[in-house]
């Protein structure tokens, strides 16, 4: 793993690009990742954050970023929540740019991982805003992740839907 976090902090883009690729690959053979791996996990949460957080990120950079990211939540449950404050979803899900990939995340962690009733509510919002924003690609995507997010709220009956 030092050899693939030195890849991942690399300046060149396909280093960087394949650095978090192989973190995908290697996070999903170890699913689920024990706790004794939390050191390099960590590394690779921090790096993925700031990747996603910077606007000069290159585009396919990003998309590893993200994937990695939706890979860490899922396969490192415990270690990214007990670490995470949920600013890599506010990193992952800003407003500018291509979308397909944040949505393509949000779907897979939330049918994959509980992460909780705030989380779902706030990617709801999201979704949607992502919805009227998108012109006519992606749309059925778009309609997937919201259809798990909605199976994944739960519906008290004292809330009335509007």
């Amino acid at each position: 793993t030092p050899a693939l976090l030195r890849n991942v902090a690399e300046r060149h883009p396909r280093v960087a690009a394949e650095g978090f690729r192989a973190f995908s690959a290697l996070l999903n053979s170890l699913r689920p990742v024990p706790v004794s791996e939390e050191k390099w996990v960590l590394a690779v949460y921090s790096e993925s954050i700031k990747r996603l957080r910077s606007a000069a990120t290159d585009a396919d950079v990003r998309a590893c970023a993200e994937t990695c990211m939706g890979d860490l939540w899922v396969c490192a449950t415990d270690t990214v929540r007990a670490k995470g404050d949920g600013g890599e979803w506010d990193a992952m899900c800003r407003s500018t740019g291509r979308m397909e990939g944040a949505v393509a995340v949000v779907t897979r962690v939330a049918r994959e991982v509980d992460v909780g009733d705030a989380w779902v509510n706030g990617s709801v919002e999201w979704v949607l805003g992502v919805l009227k924003r998108s012109g006519k690609s992606g749309k059925t995507d778009i309609f997937t992740c919201l259809d798990v997010l909605l199976r994944r709220c739960v519906v008290h009956p004292s809330v009335e839907l509007q």
